[in-house]
């Protein structure tokens, strides 16, 4: 996770979500702030099914998640925006 992060801040959201997908795969179970990360940065990248997705099932999984909500709520902004 921390590799993500730091990846991240340096302009390379390809190899973060490459480590957060790691993280997935080696705890199925993981908390929702993965998810919430994955999110983000399918975001950052435009690649907006996989965001609002990610960023549901974070909801999914703590309802109240005020990140997780604004978020999604940018996602289907832009989604509606380009459609």
């Amino acid at each position: 996770m921390a590799r993500a992060l730091i990846n991240y801040n340096e302009g390379k959201p390809g190899e973060a979500l490459q480590n957060l997908k790691k993280v997935v795969s080696l705890n199925p179970k993981c908390p929702p702030d993965v998810w919430l990360s994955i999110g983000i940065v399918y975001l950052k990248i435009n690649n907006l099914p996989k965001a609002r997705f990610a960023l549901e099932y974070v909801l999914e999984l703590d309802s109240k998640n005020a990140i997780a909500m604004t978020a999604l709520g940018i996602c289907e902004l832009q989604i509606n925006f380009t459609d």
